[in-house]
This record gives C-alpha cells, sequence and structure tokens, in this order.
C-alpha cells in the first residue's frame, strides 16, 4: 500500500493511514457542452478538470490517555495551518508524486476506546495533478529546419504548463506539436549566448530572457488556451527556425498524473 507524507511529516508516524482509495479516482472534470438555440443536441466543448479533494484515514493508539493527548497536539499542529503543504504519495515501487494540498476538515474524529481514535483528514488540491519527482527535460539541438522528434509525456494527464527554454542562435522559431495541432510561435533573433525562458508563473505565462527582459510580446500561440500542450504519452514535435544552426530548444516538466 502507498505511503504519505502532509508537509514532509510521514502520516504513519503518527498511526495507521486508511481509506486511501482517493487516490485511484479522477479529479472531476468542469464545464458543459454547449446549447445552440433551435438545434437538437449540444455542441461538444473540451472539459478541464476542477479542483481535487481527496481524503485519508488515520487511526491513533496509544498507551495511555495522556499519550493520546500529547499526539493530538502533534496532529493538530501538523495540520492546522493555513497556508498550502506538500502532499507526497510513495507508490510500491517506491517512485514519489507530490501534489501542493490545503488541509480543510476538522478530522472528524471518532472515539475507538480511551486511548485510540479514527479521523478524517481532507484535503483540497487547487491543481488536481500529482507530479512525478524526476524532471523531463528534453533538449534538441535545432540543426535543421524543421526539426521532427518525440517528445514522450510519461505522465497520465495532459502537460499545459511546460517551461520551454530558447538558447541562441534561433530566429523566428515556431514549435508545432503534430498530435494535437498546439503551435508555439516566438518571433525575432535571440543571439548566442542568449536565453529565453517561456513559463508559468503564479497562474501566468511570462516570457523573459537572461538579461531580465520581458519579451512576451515575441510570443504568440494557437490551438489551445495554453501557450503549449504535451498530451500524455508520446508527441511529435516540430521545430522551424531561420537559422538552425547551433541554437537548442529545451522543454522541461513534472510528469502530472490525474
Amino acid at each position: 500500500m502507498s505511503s504519505w507524507k502532509f508537509r514532509g511529516v510521514a502520516l504513519d508516524t503518527l498511526g495507521i493511514v486508511t481509506l486511501v482509495s482517493d487516490s485511484l479516482m479522477m479529479p472531476q472534470k468542469r464545464s458543459d457542452n454547449v446549447t445552440i438555440p433551435f438545434r437538437d443536441g449540444r455542441v461538444f466543448v473540451q472539459k478541464m478538470f476542477e479542483q481535487r479533494s481527496m481524503s485519508l484515514g488515520l487511526e491513533v493508539s496509544e498507551a495511555s490517555i495522556s499519550a493520546l493527548e500529547s499526539k493530538m497536539d502533534t496532529v493538530k499542529a501538523l495540520f492546522g495551518g493555513r497556508s498550502l503543504g506538500a502532499l507526497e504519495q510513495t507508490l510500491e515501487d517506491l517512485s514519489v508524486r507530490t501534489a501542493l494540498a490545503e488541509y480543510t476538515g476538522d478530522l472528524n474524529l471518532t472515539r475507538v476506546t480511551p486511548v485510540s481514535v479514527r479521523m478524517v483528514l481532507e484535503f483540497i488540491m487547487p491543481d488536481p495533478f500529482f507530479r512525478g519527482d524526476t524532471l523531463v527535460s528534453d533538449e534538441q539541438v535545432i540543426d535543421a529546419s524543421p526539426k521532427t522528434y518525440t517528445l514522450t509525456n510519461t505522465g497520465t494527464a495532459v502537460e499545459r504548463n511546460a517551461k520551454i527554454i530558447l538558447t541562441g542562435p534561433l530566429e523566428n522559431t515556431v514549435i508545432t506539436n503534430l498530435i494535437n495541432g498546439c503551435v508555439l510561435t516566438y518571433t525575432g533573433s535571440i543571439s548566442s549566448p542568449r536565453v529565453v525562458t517561456i513559463e508559468s508563473v503564479n497562474g501566468q505565462y511570462v516570457a523573459t530572457n537572461d538579461l531580465g527582459a520581458n519579451v512576451i510580446g515575441n510570443v504568440t500561440h494557437s490551438g489551445d488556451a495554453a501557450l503549449f500542450v504535451l498530451d500524455s504519452g508520446p508527441n511529435d514535435l516540430s521545430v522551424a527556425d531561420a537559422t538552425h544552426t547551433t541554437g537548442t530548444v529545451t522543454v522541461e516538466f513534472y510528469p502530472p498524473y490525474l
């Protein structure tokens, strides 16, 4: 069975963890298909995943009432914080997946005996995906135009917030995902050894160069509301570039899991 940590504390040091079936479930989707007046049925709209709730059970047993009360102070201190904390799941193969979660419950405590209690731990994950602990970092030298290659998203969810790093010399670089039709374009020249980083920061897309300049105005995209999308599994990519000599395109992300 998986083991769990919250804010770096192993939950099995507090008691016996139960009710872990929530980790096997899918997050809910939001939005709905669109109704068109005077037309049968609805028009399909691609759905987005909603924030995710997760519950874990915890049974705490101690040798005395005073020891139980002390342990409950430890439990309350851990879950009483008001900020997001790392919720880590270690799978049977010892791989680790992590999500940022807010503890929202009141422990839902049931006293089983004078020295043991059972409780339900309730979490909300604003970002509904767990992330693998191994960074995917794919660097390609753009020595042809187009340069085609395959990049694999090993996660089970679509990656919509990958970091893209452009290292010069590059000019008018167009990155196309041939699988889903998403296109990211950087218009302009990037001389060597300048670097442009395109990423999501606090929910907003930004693009800066290594000199600190904001270059988001050079970035355009199509095919999705996100700047660039990597489907789960293999993605066939094509990079067109006016220079195509020694410049590189790097894509980085931690694989997302449903």
